[in-house]
């Protein structure tokens, strides 16, 4: 440090918070597991930001103001601006201290290393309290904007937030046009009844885009040069639903209920990007009858791994019938499956949707079906809830070749995501924090859970049950499934 220059080095803690670092969508926020230098990251970026404002027409001055953000003026002190001074010494520029009860103000003068040219930055730490969020952000102007542990905060900051950015400098120092309107956030990974989780994962609006680091416990986790080599370790015996947010970085189940499947690991099971079918491998459909129909698009592949391309799921609020549910698959498979004629897709059903109603003379659901796609809807093997489950989560814990998961889903099976986060449970009892009541809770992720359970079980999944309860008697038998076909 000399004069007005911070000399001033950063090193990202790995590749997830470098791309961040260097992102530049309109919302962004980066998720991971206490220690792996969030909050760092987000508060560097603020540097990095400002070299890259325009200088002003008027004096070739950069002016920047930025505002960092957190629920509570006692949290921003003890977190954000503790991190804060540790790269950035408050005795450098003039820091003004606004104390528990009101914004503080860090403001630098500072040479750009490219040009040499002078950065005036004002750096505003602000805690919303209890204050409205629209009132609390009306008045702003800011360049940009960053909000720490972003999901304690109301879900309508970012959108407020965003409309205050991008108004500093004003037009007479620099073309509005030219100023990049950004806010980015850091976090713990929420539950997955958080906002957080609709508007990043299920809901995510254009120009938001999220970026999750690796658990703790990961071999690729990052920042751990930086922490005791007992770090995560050490805190493992802490209650389960803690590690599985706070170290190991996944999505916080639901507290209104048990997941029936906790082995479901977000940042293992979920593709990074739109998973396209590969030709020559079948398509298997699964579906789920009744008022609330739900159907998955699944491929077994030849190397064992099971991939959910799709999902197919009507309004719980409405009663879909079996017709226009038909009409439904009819048109997902024209638009995204062309090239997949009907002897190339194999589709099976709850076993209960082949019966009809013999007073009101209405067919079987899966006949109607099947009469609408032109495509053979069969019971499943079984509609037994945990070898339906099993089938699941056989390919969900097993490994390809030591590396691929056995299970892993298209990002666009949000609703399966979410089931399989932990929308998909057993329900609490109530006024209890350990009894559940018996099964599983019907609800607007539980169609589609068992829809994939169907076509799991149907492609190939009973035998594999089979032939895993084999192993484990250590026997040899021959497997009969009760539909239309046999393996030996």
């Amino acid at each position: 440090m000399s004069g007005n220059t911070l000399q001033l080095a950063f090193h990202s803690p790995g590749p997830v918070a470098r791309a961040f670092y260097a992102d530049r969508s309109p919302v962004s926020a980066i998720m991971g597991p206490i220690g792996s230098a969030k909050t760092t990251t987000c508060l560097m970026k603020t540097i990095s930001c400002a070299l890259e404002v325009p200088p002003s027409r008027i004096d070739g001055i950069r002016y920047v103001r930025a505002v960092v953000l957190r629920d509570t003026y006692r949290r921003m002190r003890r977190t954000v601006l503790e991190s804060w001074r540790k790269r950035i010494p408050l005795t450098v520029g003039k820091f003004t201290e606004g104390g528990d009860n009101a914004p503080s103000m860090h403001a630098l003068d500072l040479s750009h290393p490219g040009d040499g040219g002078r950065i005036k930055l004002e750096v505003l730490f602000a805690a919303v309290g209890n204050q409205d969020v629209e009132e609390f952000c009306r008045g702003l102007e800011a360049t940009f904007a960053y909000v720490n542990e972003v999901d304690t905060l109301h879900p309508d900051l970012l959108t407020h937030l965003f409309s205050r950015v991008g108004r500093y400098p004003d037009a007479s120092h620099v073309d509005p046009k030219q100023l990049r309107r950004m806010v980015w956030a850091d976090l713990n990974a929420p539950d997955t009844d958080s906002w957080f989780y609709d508007r990043f994962v299920e809901n995510p609006p254009p120009g938001n885009r999220l970026f999750i680091q690796p658990g703790g416990m990961d071999p690729q986790a990052e920042n751990r040069h930086n922490l005791p080599p007992d770090y995560y370790t050490a805190q493992l015996g802490e209650a389960a639903w803690w590690v599985r947010r706070f170290i190991h970085n996944q999505w916080g189940a639901s507290r209104e209920g048990k997941p029936v499947y906790p082995e479901f690991n977000d940042l293992v099971h979920v593709a990074s990007h739109d998973l396209a079918p590969v030709r020559g491998v079948k398509l298997i459909l699964g579906a789920d009858a009744g008022g609330t129909p739900a159907l998955t698009v699944r491929q077994h592949l030849r190397d064992g791994q099971q991939r959910v391309l799709d999902e197919l799921v009507t309004d719980p609020g409405q009663n879909t019938g079996p017709s226009r549910f038909g009409q439904a698959i009819v048109h997902l498979l024209a638009e995204r499956y062309p090239n997949f004629g009907p002897k190339e897709i194999e589709a099976w059903c709850d076993p209960s949707a082949i019966y009809g109603d013999s007073e009101t003379g209405e067919g079987a659901w899966a006949d109607i079906v099947s009469d609408v796609t032109k495509i053979r809807f069969r019971p499943a093997p079984t509609n037994d809830p945990v070898k339906r489950q099993e089938a699941v989560r056989v390919p969900m814990t097993r490994l390809i070749d030591g590396q691929a998961p056995g299970l892993i889903l298209s990002p666009r099976c949000k609703t399966l995501r979410r089931a399989y986060n932990s929308g998909y449970r057993i329900r609490r009892k109530a006024g209890s924090s350990t009894e559940f009541h018996e099964g599983v809770e019907k609800n607007q992720w539980s169609h589609v859970a068992e829809a994939d359970q169907y076509g799991a079980l149907g492609g190939s999944g009973r035998v594999q049950l089979d032939l895993r309860d084999a192993h484990r008697r250590g026997a040899t038998a021959v497997f009969q499934a009760n539909t239309d076909f046999k393996i030996v």
